[in-house]
Formats: structure tokens, C-alpha cells, sequence
């Protein structure tokens, strides 16, 4: 069960605000006495975790999150459950040992008597847990330290949800059901929607379901101070990496007149001319390019000083953001 904040922590007021404190003492107290650090979000805070956690949103195309845990006695944190995603586990530090029980149906509260599988995590060791696989940590009375990552896989239901409000750009979405209405009208109603939902139910449908949730997906805010909020919006430092703003990979399509492409990004539509398409080409699935690179890609056209110019505007409109860490592999 969590532990109460109040017994690790004092409140102070300064200048009319409540400032909290952690107290040393009696936090590492908790610790050495069994209870497990956990750091929720940890991506939101740490760049490299970040880059992590939305490079594996652009592989699944699904949300993702990074949670630490960080345990030192034999003592289990949660006790045997299951999660409503799918989850890797990475042992980073120290050893922990883990038991998976398999699945149950989702109406049963209990997980089953006997697990399926048991070892113990080394540095290095990945683990993929199922959604909806009851599992159990234990540290062995050392310093233990993994991520937890989630992947929050759509479900059929909520494909189908989607599907039923895509429904309502349909002229059959208007169509009102009332009690008056006869035997033989509600028949032709239901038949009308069958007809319609089979239609939509087509190969495609999830991978439509995709595009849709691409197009929506917000990403994190990330600063690029000091020099973004300069006029230039750029530093003059052109070994700086840049990388687009985008937790999924961006689809760019030409217009019909092949003079101008466009996109969407954090649900907004976005066109610019066709000779700059070079710089979404190169940075649309997640690749980190230095200042430099991206303006020589423009060199001959449109030319570097209207490619450095393009840059900056994908800077002030958070399409582009500077990435504080070494080069990613590409």
C-alpha cells in the first residue's frame, strides 16, 4: 500500500506559500524499511527516457510511458496484479525476481494460485508482460533498480467505439429511432445500418483507426531555451540536433498541383511548398539532424540562407525542437 507522505515530508510557509520538504532522514528510513521508490513519468522529466518512450509510440503506434522503480529490501512493492496495457520490463540495476501467472478472464478479481513462470532479472534482462497478465516483483535484499514501460495497445472495443462516432458524419447517424415508429420501418432501419457498418468494417478499418489517432496524438512540451525565444529562433551553434515534435511518424501527401505538401501535427493541418519538403522527408520518422546537415539538404534548393530560414520557422511553430543529447543511431 502506499506510503503516506505526510510521514517523510513537512510543510513550511514562506511568504504566504506552502512549501513542502522532503526529510531525509525518515524518507531513506522508508526505504531501508521496504518501501519501493517509484518515479511515475520519469520520460516527462529525463530527455534520453523521453526520446525512448516516443521512439516505441512510433513503432506501435500507440501511447507509452516510462516508470521507474527502485527497491532495496526483499519486500514486495505491489503485490500479485495485472495492468491494463502491455508492459516491458528493463532491469537496469541489481537483480529482481518475477513471477507471471498467465491471464484470466476479465470479469475474475483473482489471479491463479500457481504461476506459469518464475526467474530472476539480471541487468540488461528485458521482460514483456501481456496485458491483463497477472504478475508479482520481489527484490533479493539488494539495491534494484528497472523501467516499466508501457504500451497502451488499442482494444477492440475501442476500435469500435471510433467506429460508431465515425458513424455520425454518415446520413444514418442522423436518422432519428423513435417508439412510433412500426414493426416493419424499424427492420428497414436496422437493415440500413447493418448494410452501412459492413460497409465501413472493410480491411482497412483499423489501419483507418490508426491514421486517426496519429492525427490526434499530442506530443510533450519541450523548450528550447534560451535561443528560441530570440528572433532568430535558432542558435548560431549549427552542430545542434534538431528532431520534429511528433510522437508518431508524419505522413506528408502533395497537393494535386504538386506545388505545395502538407500535413498534420498535434492535430493541426499544416501545407508549405513543395521545395521544402526535404526537411520533413528527413526528420518525419523521429531522425535527429544537426543544424547544419538540415540546412546543407537545401544548399543548392532552396538555398541556405532560405533553408536556415524554413528551419527557424519550424522552430517558432513547434514543429522542430532542439534534442539535448548525443546523436541517436540512425
Amino acid at each position: 500500500m502506499p506510503v503516506d507522505p505526510r510521514s517523510y515530508t513537512e510543510y513550511r510557509t514562506r511568504e504566504g506559500w506552502v512549501v513542502p520538504r522532503v526529510k531525509v532522514k525518515e524518507f531513506t528510513n522508508q526505504l531501508r524499511e521496504g518501501a519501493t521508490l517509484v518515479l511515475s513519468h520519469i520520460h516527462e522529466m529525463y530527455l534520453p527516457l523521453m526520446v525512448l518512450a516516443e521512439s516505441i509510440e512510433r513503432r506501435f503506434r500507440a501511447p507509452s510511458g516510462i516508470n521507474i522503480y527502485a527497491a532495496w529490501r526483499e519486500i514486495h512493492g505491489f503485490g500479485v496484479h495485472r495492468d491494463k496495457h502491455d508492459v516491458f520490463i528493463a532491469q537496469v540495476s541489481g537483480r529482481k525476481q518475477w513471477r507471471l501467472y498467465g491471464s484470466t478472464a476479465a470479469t475474475e478479481s483473482k489471479p491463479p494460485r500457481e504461476h506459469v513462470w518464475e526467474d530472476v532479472l539480471k541487468p540488461g534482462d528485458l521482460l514483456y508482460i501481456p496485458r491483463g497478465w497477472w504478475h508479482a516483483a520481489a527484490p533479493l535484499n539488494e539495491p534494484s533498480l528497472h523501467l516499466s514501460i508501457s504500451v497502451e495497445n488499442p482494444t477492440i472495443s475501442e476500435v469500435l467505439t471510433w467506429a460508431a462516432s465515425e458513424l455520425r458524419t454518415d446520413d444514418l447517424g442522423y436518422v432519428n429511432v423513435s417508439v412510433m415508429t412500426t414493426a416493419k420501418e424499424r427492420a428497414e432501419l436496422l437493415e440500413k445500418a447493418k448494410q452501412t457498418v459492413l460497409t465501413m468494417f472493410d480491411a482497412d478499418l483499423i489501419e483507418k483507426y490508426f491514421d486517426q489517432s496519429d492525427l490526434k496524438r499530442e506530443t510533450l512540451p519541450r523548450f528550447s531555451l534560451p535561443w528560441s525565444a530570440t528572433p532568430e529562433a535558432l542558435p548560431l551553434d549549427g552542430s545542434t540536433l534538431m528532431r520534429l515534435r511528433s510522437r508518431r511518424t508524419v505522413k506528408l501527401r502533395m497537393d494535386p498541383t504538386n506545388h505545395f505538401f502538407e500535413f498534420t501535427l498535434h492535430g493541426q493541418k499544416w501545407r508549405f511548398p513543395a521545395i521544402m519538403k526535404v526537411f520533413l522527408d528527413a526528420t518525419r520518422d523521429g531522425q535527429t539532424l544537426s543544424i547544419d546537415e538540415l540546412t546543407s539538404l537545401g544548399r543548392n534548393s532552396p538555398g541556405e540562407a532560405m533553408s536556415r530560414a524554413f528551419i527557424t520557422t519550424l522552430v517558432k511553430e513547434g514543429i522542430l525542437t532542439a534534442v539535448r543529447s548525443d546523436r541517436e543511431p540512425r
